[in-house]
């Protein structure tokens, strides 16, 4: 039984947008995993950092409609995800750019944040359903709550804004490696990669515009539902418009 508890403004609308984000995130990850013949190395890449948006979207709107109650086991299970969404993009434009079809011998660092953050939130993880259920309804009471939790070991805020500037991070990478790419090849190659790299442009793109609205709604002195209205919409249209453009236009 969902208990009744204060929605944040809204909900209707960015529960729709959240589900939708998250059915085509997760169809075209699927794709890109298991029915990709070519470029599996770089495309399975790609569809790791859908998927872990694509399961953050899931939850949000669960979250935000309260259906989480229903599924209690799925609250926090994509936060770790959260640290593969920049490093798997950067990897998959890496791959595609120099045809790589393995990971590189230090590859591996990219994904200990994700790993320490599993092992921190393990013991919450393998609570049972009614001690999430009663935690659920404790922390939303405050339709802001999730934002202000405490994630692991880390004080609240801490893995927010360690998340963010990993992202940021990667990438200013992404756009270190095309522009390092245009460089090293001469202007018939580009000419013939022009579709390619203007995909690899776009992608990079809206990466990059994924990141001011979560900056704005951390360092904004403005209501915290409002905030957490704005970056939430902001990735799911992020998920959104990339998942459409590969399903589109899957060359």
């Amino acid at each position: 039984m969902i208990p009744s508890l204060p929605m944040m403004p809204f909900a209707e609308p960015l529960t729709l947008l959240m589900f939708l984000s998250a059915f085509l995130g997760t169809l075209v990850s699927s794709i890109l995993a298991f029915m990709s013949p070519m470029q599996r190395h770089a495309n399975r890449l790609l569809s790791v950092s859908l998927f872990s948006v694509a399961l953050f979207a899931l939850t949000s709107a669960l979250l935000i409609n309260h259906s989480i109650f229903l599924v209690p086991h799925l609250f926090r299970l994509n936060m770790p995800l959260h640290y593969l969404v920049a490093p798997c993009a950067y990897l998959y434009v890496r791959a595609v750019l120099y045809q790589e079809i393995r990971f590189r011998r230090y590859d591996w660092l990219f994904f200990v944040p994700f790993g320490l953050h599993t092992l921190e939130l393990l013991p919450f993880l393998l609570h049972s359903a009614a001690y999430k259920f009663h935690y659920l309804e404790l922390l939303l009471v405050d339709v802001a709550g999730v934002t202000k939790q405490q994630e692991g070991l880390l004080p609240a805020y801490y893995h927010p804004v360690l998340k963010f500037v990993l992202g940021i991070t990667y990438v200013l990478m992404q756009w270190r490696l095309l522009w390092q790419f245009s460089r090293q090849t001469t202007p018939a190659s580009r000419r013939e990669n022009h579709a390619l790299l203007h995909w690899l442009r776009v992608f990079t793109l809206l990466n990059t515009l994924l990141y001011p609205p979560i900056l704005l709604a951390m360092l904004l002195p403005v209501s915290g539902t409002y905030a957490t209205i704005f970056a939430v919409g902001a990735l799911g249209c992020y998920l959104l418009v990339t998942s459409m453009l590969l399903f589109f236009r899957p060359q």
